[in-house]
C-alpha cells in the first residue's frame, strides 16, 4: 500500500509539472496510463487530488487570462482556455449546447404546431450575443 501512495504522490508532482499532462506525468513516473485511470476510478482520494491540481491550473489560466485581457489580446491564450473550459470558450461547444435547447423546445412545440425557429434562433442570440445565428436565420429565409 505505501508503495501504491508513493507512486501516486510522484505521479501527482509529475502531473502539476506537466500542467495536467496526464500521459507525461505517466511516462516521467514510469507509470502505466491505464494504472492512472484505475487510481482516477477507484480511488476517491486520488481522484480528489488530480482535480484539485487541475482545478489550480484552471484558477491560474483564468488569472493570466484576465491580466492579458487587460494588456491586450493573445491567440494562445485563447486556445488555452478552450482546452481548459471548452463549454464555455469554444463557440462550437456552445453552439451545440444551443442546438440541444433548440431542439428540445421544437420538440415541445410541435405538440403545439407553432415551431418558429426563429423566434428560437433570435431568443439564443439573446441569450450569447457571442454567437452569430445571422448565416443559420438567412438559410431559414431561403427554406
Amino acid at each position: 500500500m505505501a508503495d501504491k501512495e508513493h507512486r501516486q504522490k510522484k505521479f501527482i508532482a509529475a502531473y502539476v509539472e506537466r500542467g495536467a499532462d496526464k500521459k507525461s506525468a505517466a511516462s516521467d513516473t514510469g507509470v502505466p496510463i491505464r494504472t492512472v485511470q484505475r487510481w482516477f476510478n477507484s480511488d476517491e482520494e486520488f481522484q480528489l487530488q488530480i482535480e484539485e491540481v487541475f482545478s489550480e491550473i484552471e484558477g491560474s489560466l483564468m488569472q493570466e487570462a484576465f491580466r492579458r485581457a487587460m494588456g491586450g489580446s493573445d491567440n494562445l491564450l485563447k486556445f488555452l482556455l478552450k482546452a481548459v473550459n471548452p463549454t464555455l470558450f469554444d463557440e462550437r461547444c456552445r453552439q451545440q449546447s444551443y442546438v440541444s435547447a433548440m431542439n428540445e423546445q421544437r420538440a415541445i412545440d410541435v405538440g403545439n404546431d407553432s415551431v418558429d425557429i426563429r423566434e428560437i434562433l433570435v431568443d439564443l442570440q439573446k441569450m450569447d450575443p457571442f454567437i452569430d445565428y445571422a448565416p443559420v436565420l438567412s438559410q431559414s429565409d431561403k427554406d
